[in-house]
Formats: structure tokens, C-alpha cells, sequence
């Protein structure tokens, strides 16, 4: 064993070795997390723990939720704010690529997404898109997104008279066309 450790390098090699026997030893290692707490109430801390119960359909109450994905998706969207990267979600839209040039003047990439309604248990699937929506109206007003929504809204309209478009069951070529 005397030879092995006789220069400098060796060391250096066998100390980054055992690293590297600890770090991939540990990686299969799951985290045991409480079950149930104090009350005798299931825990579940992902989506797909609660969704894997057959009866998660008919679970009304009893259980608690820590949402890890969503304090992961927070952390990453205050590092990204923190680095000065910004994004704003919004639906398809057909004037997305007017929202979009618009924003990108203001350094705010953009995303399109479409939204669900289906939240199962308490966990909720949008934390980084919120975290951003709530820095963008801290930076730049309440009225900032509604505002270009508002001008991207009436030049596509105006770029496109012939095409029809609908919000809430009502043509806004009417309102928005030049006469």
C-alpha cells in the first residue's frame, strides 16, 4: 500500500477516487420521508404519490400535502429573477408574436403555455410561471401586461381585417379596426 502513496499525483487520484465511490454510492439513496403525520394523516409530497392512490378520486380531507415540485419550481424562479431572467406565460394566442417582440424589448422572454384546471390534492403546477407573473407586476405596474396584451390585440386585427376575432363571444374587429 506504501507504493501506491508514494507521489503526490497517486494521492490526488485515489482521494478524487473514494469522492467519486461516495458520491455515486449515495445517489440511490432515497430520502425516507414521514408517511403520516402526528394526527395519523397521510402525507403526500408529489403529484404522482397522491395520483398512484386508487382512491385519490374520492379523498376529501385527512391528508397533507408539501408540494416539493413547487418549492423547487419557486427556487429556481428567484435564481432565474436573481440572474435577471424574466418570463411571461400567456395562452396561444394569435397575436403571440406581437406580446412577444413587444416584451423582448422590455428583456422579458416569452412562453406560451396552455393552462389546466385539473389541480389534484393541493399542489400546484404553476409555481415558477407565478413567481415570475408577480416579479414582472412588481417591476413594471399592474397595468404593464394588460397594456400590451391591449396594443398587441388591436394591431393584429389591424394587420389582419378579413380574419375574424373572437373574445367572449363578441368580434372585436368591430371596436379595433380603423374606419
Amino acid at each position: 500500500m506504501g507504493y501506491f502513496f508514494k507521489t503526490y499525483k497517486s494521492m490526488r487520484h485515489f482521494g478524487i477516487l473514494i469522492l467519486l465511490v461516495f458520491a455515486f454510492s449515495s445517489c440511490n439513496q432515497k430520502e425516507n420521508f414521514p408517511k403520516k403525520d402526528f394526527n395519523g394523516n397521510r402525507i403526500y409530497y408529489n403529484v404522482q404519490d397522491f395520483t398512484n392512490n386508487p382512491n385519490f378520486l374520492r379523498i376529501k380531507s385527512n391528508y397533507q400535502t408539501v408540494d416539493t415540485s413547487c418549492i423547487f419550481q419557486k427556487i429556481k424562479a428567484l435564481k432565474d429573477i436573481q440572474d435577471g431572467k424574466l418570463v411571461f406565460y400567456t395562452e396561444s394566442r394569435k397575436e403571440f408574436e406581437l406580446i412577444k417582440s413587444i416584451l423582448k424589448k422590455y428583456n422579458v422572454e416569452t412562453k406560451s403555455f396552455v393552462g389546466g384546471c385539473l389541480r389534484p390534492g393541493r399542489f400546484d403546477p404553476f409555481c415558477y410561471r407565478n413567481e415570475m407573473q408577480e416579479e414582472i407586476y412588481r417591476r413594471f405596474g399592474d397595468v404593464f401586461i394588460d397594456s400590451i396584451l391591449e396594443v398587441s390585440r388591436k394591431t393584429y386585427i389591424n394587420i389582419h381585417p378579413k380574419e375574424a376575432y373572437f373574445e367572449d363571444g363578441l368580434d372585436l374587429r368591430e371596436k379595433y379596426l380603423s374606419r
